[in-house]
């Protein structure tokens, strides 16, 4: 069907004509036209089983060999019913046997059609099992590689912190070395202030001297 969709729609065809002969043939006798379609239905199936055997169908084999033999025993009933063959015992049940080797050729069709689709499917498991692999080993090397970005991203992460915590203890440095000069600062302030007051009283208690020795010196110049 799949690989003749055209030749497998005649032989449908024809097999529903013979089916309908056939149930004539069991109901009022052998039809005339049952003997004529015989030759046309042989050379449907031999081409059909031909070209599928070219086109690499290994199971077109048994389909042939099943077909030649029953519609060689169809033929050689044909005849009979024709007056071409003697009516002997064998000729009458020439069919039966043709029936059996065609139902045990169609059964190594069977079996060989099983075994395409056993070897398909271990293939097509094979095939699975491959890409699964591949995804594995694709997933890993993902892995690894983010595994690999997340630890140089670490790492990096790491020395930026270490050199924000290394200008934060400088920072906290500078800030102690500013804090105690500024009480140098303010103590050199204090002191200086001291010393200024200091002087600005030995200043004064001078200038006070200086300002009654003056007046003495005036007083004793005004009346000696």
């Amino acid at each position: 069907r799949r690989t003749m969709p055209r030749w497998h729609t005649v032989i449908m065809a024809f097999v529903a004509i013979q089916v309908v002969f056939l149930l004539l043939y069991f109901i009022s006798g052998p039809h005339p036209l049952f003997i004529v379609m015989v030759p046309p239905v042989c050379i449907v199936l031999l081409i059909s089983g031909v070209i599928a055997l070219r086109r690499g169908r290994k199971e077109a084999k048994y389909y042939l060999a099943g077909w030649t033999l029953f519609l060689i025993g169809l033929i050689v009933y044909a005849g009979k019913t024709m007056g071409v063959f003697p009516a002997t015992e064998f000729i009458e049940y020439v069919t039966l046997p043709a029936v059996l080797l065609e139902v045990l050729m169609f059964s190594f069709a069977l079996a060989d059609r099983i075994n395409v689709y056993r070897f398909e499917k271990q293939e097509a498991q094979a095939r699975a099992l491959d890409i699964a692999t591949q995804k594995e080993n694709l997933l890993a090397e993902q892995n690894a590689l983010l595994e690999q970005g997340v630890k140089t991203r670490t790492q990096e992460l790491q020395k930026a912190n270490d050199l924000m915590r290394n200008q934060q203890e400088e920072l906290i440095a500078q800030n102690e070395r500013l804090q105690q000069q500024q009480e140098e600062i303010e103590a050199i302030n204090q002191n200086l202030e001291y010393t200024v007051v200091q002087r600005t009283r030995k200043i004064a208690e001078a200038h006070q001297q200086i300002v009654d020795f003056a007046f003495m010196n005036a007083h004793e110049l005004r009346g000696p």
